[in-house]
């Protein structure tokens, strides 16, 4: 009976342990986080320049020939979240890009950070001047089907969740 009781304290030790303590991210996590980041932003660097050309592309990641293809908005984005661009016009009423937070963009010392994940979410920031003020973009993701899909983004106090709501909103 003792020895019963020993092993049921150490596999219950264990869950806990493990519950509290997630597994670190794998290497593969980080290529698909990172990647998956990459893709709403084209950069280049011409041969010679000292900075690179950076530009925002909303919803590339979902599109093939400019055309949005539901296939892909489910792939890559969270349920909800895809939903919401299916079932919605995605011509968005707000006056300015989520992904440079502002209207234009002179985009300057553009970087991705290392994803923080933690289970079964993850969060990408991407750090960049536009017209030389800093800006900070945070890439919400969450592990769905063990697959990665975005949940949200947008700079600090706004998200792509949030002005799609507002944009239903206001056509409603």
């Amino acid at each position: 009976m003792k020895l019963r009781q020993n092993i049921f304290l150490l596999l219950t030790a264990f869950v806990l342990s493990s519950a509290t303590h997630p597994v670190a991210a794998s290497d593969n996590d980080v290529d698909v986080l990172l990647n998956m980041v990459k893709s709403f932003y084209t950069v280049t660097k011409e041969p010679g320049a000292a900075e690179q050309n950076v530009q925002p592309c909303y919803l590339c990641i979902a599109q093939k020939d400019g055309v949005l293809i539901p296939e892909l908005v489910r792939k890559f984005f969270s349920p909800s979240l895809a939903q919401f661009h299916l079932s919605h016009d995605n011509n968005h009423c707000a006056d300015f890009a989520l992904l440079v937070d502002g209207q234009d963009e002179d985009i300057s010392g553009f970087r991705i950070n290392a994803p923080n994940v933690a289970g079964d979410v993850a969060q990408v920031l991407v750090r960049f001047k536009n017209f030389g003020e800093p800006n900070e973009i945070h890439f919400d993701f969450a592990r769905v089907s063990g697959n990665w899909r975005i949940e949200d983004y947008g700079p600090s106090g706004l998200s792509l969740r949030d002005t799609l709501r507002q944009c239903a909103k206001y056509k409603s």
